[in-house]
């Protein structure tokens, strides 16, 4: 079984370098065009929340749309010919049809990413033009997380639930941590140009 996985995984290389390469096609582009959306329309550098000092600069600040649909983008792809053509898909990459039945299982949890992500990216649309406060966010922060990390079983360290009668919870809770703090570091990294597109791709 470990060997045949390593094949798959050996056959699946360079679909998956294909979708980097989709989601820089996305994202290039779109950044382009994003900062000259962002001039004409206004969409510029905002003053934050209530007792967020910062310098106004007149700087586009929806690059988070390139970074969102360079990402998202070449998923949801993906899930809709998963669900709506999988022959296509088992025929452009045959190895995927080894895993049919766990990409059929998978499916559900990929769509509660990409929901989940797809809320996150809103807020932040919303928070740089009306400035909504820490603790709301945090409150839509922590929900998508346990929603996810809960019903979804995308978890770190699941294999706590095998060793101790706690694990399944701190597994949960070791998870919602760790995607408020990724989502949070993202956000606040807007002191540099350019700073949070480069740390998406990476």
């Amino acid at each position: 079984m470990r060997a045949a996985l390593f094949r798959y995984r050996a056959h699946v290389l360079p679909y998956v370098l294909v979708c980097f390469a989709l989601a820089f096609a996305v994202a290039c582009p779109l950044t382009a065009l994003l900062v000259r959306l962002g001039h004409r329309a206004g969409a510029l550098d905002s003053a934050g929340a209530a007792g967020h000092a910062k310098q106004l600069r007149k700087v586009p600040n929806i690059g988070g749309i390139a970074i969102f649909w360079g990402v998202v983008g070449p998923i949801v792809v993906v899930l809709g010919l998963l669900t709506l053509a999988p022959e296509f898909v088992f025929r452009i990459a045959p190895p995927a049809e080894q895993f049919a039945g766990r990409l059929h299982d998978a499916l559900p949890t990929f769509a509660a990413i990409v929901v989940g992500a797809f809320v996150l990216h809103v807020l932040g649309l919303v928070d740089d033009r009306r400035a909504i406060g820490p603790w709301l966010k945090l409150l839509v922060q922590l929900t998508v997380a346990a929603v996810v990390a809960t019903f979804f079983d995308v978890r770190l360290l699941s294999v706590l639930a095998k060793w101790y009668v706690w694990g399944g919870a701190a597994s949960v809770v070791i998870t919602v941590v760790w995607i408020v703090t990724v989502t949070n570091a993202m956000n606040f990294i807007d002191n540099m140009d350019g700073l949070s597109g480069g740390l998406g791709m990476i």
